[in-house]
């Protein structure tokens, strides 16, 4: 199936809220990847926006950054930093 330029655009910015996350942690790539138990690969591509995750990939991830999903899945103006997250929401 191709993509459509919205398709793009929602991969693109899907891979900067998660990226935007994991910076404001203080995690690098190889970090989040290994607390994930995922592929460093994986995280990469996500945050370049080459694709995105399967649910129970990016079920690790939001875990292992200890965010609501809903702030990578569709928030633009969600603050990201540690201290914006009520972690007794998080999944």
């Amino acid at each position: 199936m191709k993509r459509t330029p919205a398709d793009k655009i929602y991969l693109q910015d899907f891979g900067e809220r998660l990226k935007l996350a994991r910076v404001n942690r203080r995690m690098s790539q190889q970090d989040l990847a290994f607390k994930a138990g995922v592929s460093l690969g994986s995280i990469a591509r996500v945050e370049q926006g080459q694709q995105l995750p399967s649910i129970p990939i990016f079920v690790k991830i939001v875990e292992a950054l200890k965010v609501d999903p809903k702030t990578i899945l569709f928030d633009d103006d969600i603050d990201l930093t540690p201290d914006s997250v009520d972690f007794d929401l998080v999944v």
